[in-house]
């Protein structure tokens, strides 16, 4: 798996997360989506914006690969 693949499936593995846990507490639908909304707003501009700030900054690829 290259390195953009492995920054996506950890933001889909933050929404899995939230599903799950929602499920297994009976949790409330309304505020599940909230908390979706948020893990999306935040990672959509990391996968656009940690790649150009790491290649901005001469990083390695180890060291882009751990900031994803």
């Amino acid at each position: 798996m290259n390195q953009r693949n492995a920054g996506k499936c950890c933001k889909l593995f933050g929404v899995s997360a939230a599903i799950a846990t929602a499920g297994a507490i009976k949790g409330d639908s309304k505020k599940l989506s909230y908390v979706i909304s948020l893990v999306l707003v935040v990672a959509i501009p990391m996968m656009i914006f940690i790649p150009l700030l790491a290649k901005w900054m001469n990083q390695p690829d180890e060291v882009k690969g751990a900031l994803m």
